[in-house]
């Protein structure tokens, strides 16, 4: 039997060979599950021409219909051109129709049907116009007001309509089917790269730590996975039924706006996972690149909580802000600020409770600017004050009033301020009593100087 150190060893090998059958797997399966959903939608477009197609079919033989009455009303020969052209029209979309509808029998039959009657139809408009041109006028009336005239035509409408309702039927179907491809696509391509991911990066974390802290990483890959599989998949469903209301909204653009908006925003979710799990491993890889530029940090506040006030008042939270008249500048990435406070604020949201109050503020002390943020939550178990900043950790994930995410805000927000010679720190009374996130960036050099000769000022005044 292996001992631990050699299980580490060798585990590299197995490792990498783990990995590199988890992609291909998982790349062949994208690849198939990719082409039946093109194949998919290549039958969901065929249905769509399919009820175009029959939908025209109906207005030209109605066109037809319109034009013979007014000719046998005015006699003017101007609605015999339109007459003809409806028939040309007729004949054009049943040789379309004859070409979609060859792989289906059902629809075959049906259509097979619908050619006499509506050959049936075009030949009693044609006797009619015969008659009102030898000027047997009462003939051709008589045909008109039949009641074989428009239960032919009444039967031929209930055709169209039963052919429709088979395609639409066969889109339902191949909608769920696309949907359902589409899940089997993403997971076959998102899961192995994050398990590959995840074992290489088990591969280092046991070449330093013991066996125990191995099984411990096990189990946060594990509940990684799941929680991923699950953020992700949230916003497929809305996409996909977005995609189906884009494509029967017809002419309706209130309902493709509205269609539109909600990709929009599932769209959104997606790429901010993604571009959290890309600045994880970015950090992690240190391949991450600060653009550092002097920045007045009261402003970036402002800017921030003007972006995130929407999300402050969607969730019912009172909103306290205390920021120093004169301005504090510090060294660093204006975005990379950003999303460190932009995340702070989300998490003070996510877990305090409507009705509930965050605060934040900014002041100097000594040679660092210090921001609070504090939220009057639920708050944070002592012996997770330090756990909480660890990637893909949630301390309150069962928690009612979490809403999703990986675990990853936090650790990027400490990981970050380390980059800019800053730190984060949490505080808290224990659960149901709110929590405080304590952030320290340097001043730059010429604004410690002003803070301290104001500070002096501040004194000689007072004495």
């Amino acid at each position: 039997m292996l001992s631990p150190s050699s299980r580490r060893r060798s585990l590299p090998t197995w490792a990498f060979g783990l990995t590199l059958a988890v992609l291909i797997g998982g790349a062949l399966t994208g690849y198939l599950n990719a082409h039946r959903l093109i194949g998919n939608e290549r039958l969901v477009a065929h249905s769509d021409d399919t009820l175009v197609d029959l939908n025209r079919l109906l207005s030209a033989l109605r066109d037809a219909e319109r034009s013979q009455r007014d000719y046998l009303l005015t006699e003017n020969e101007a609605y015999l051109r339109g007459y003809r052209d409806a028939r040309q029209r007729v004949q054009r979309e049943i040789a379309a129709l004859t070409d979609e509808v060859s792989a289906n029998p059902t629809q075959r039959s049906r259509l097979g049907t619908l050619r006499e009657q509506i050959g049936q139809k075009l030949t009693e408009l044609e006797r009619t116009i015969s008659l009102e041109k030898i000027g047997d006028h009462a003939g051709a009336l008589a045909i008109v007001r039949g009641s074989a005239s428009g239960a032919l035509m009444d039967d031929i409408s209930a055709r169209v309509a039963a052919m429709r309702a088979a395609e639409y039927a066969l889109l339902d179907l191949r909608a769920r089917q696309s949907e359902r491809s589409s899940r089997l696509t993403v997971a076959a391509i998102v899961a192995p790269t994050l398990i590959g991911a995840l074992l290489l990066a088990l591969v280092f974390f046991l070449s330093h730590r013991g066996m125990k802290e191995l099984e411990e990483a096990d189990r946060h890959k594990d509940e990684f996975l799941a929680l991923l599989a699950h953020e992700l998949r949230g916003p497929l469903a809305p996409l996909r039924n977005g995609v189906e209301l884009v494509k029967r909204s017809g002419g309706a653009e209130e309902l493709r706006g509205r269609a539109c908006a909600l990709m929009e925003r599932q769209l959104e979710q997606l790429i901010r996972l993604i571009d959290d799990l890309l600045d994880a491993s970015r950090i992690a890889r240190g391949k991450i690149e600060l653009r550092m530029a002097r920045i007045e940090l009261g402003g970036l506040l402002r800017e921030v909580l003007e972006v995130k006030r929407p999300l402050i008042e969607a969730a019912h939270l009172e909103l306290q802000i205390s920021l120093p008249a004169l301005p504090l500048f510090v060294h660093g990435d204006a975005m990379r600020l950003t999303q460190v406070f932009r995340n702070l604020l989300e998490n003070a949201c996510k877990y305090t409770e409507a009705g509930g109050r965050v605060e934040i503020s900014l002041a100097p002390e000594r040679c660092e600017a210090v921001v609070h943020v504090k939220d009057s939550g639920l708050g944070i178990p002592a012996d997770k004050l330090d756990a909480i900043f660890d990637m893909f950790v949630q301390v309150n994930r069962s928690a009612s009033r979490s809403q999703g995410g990986l675990g990853i805000g936090l650790g990027l927000a400490k990981r970050l301020l380390v980059l800019h010679g800053g730190s984060i720190e949490a505080l808290s009374e224990g659960p149901g009593r709110g929590s405080q996130f304590v952030v320290r960036l340097p001043l730059l050099t010429q604004e410690r100087g002003r803070i301290t000769a104001t500070a002096d000022g501040a004194s000689a005044a007072a004495t």
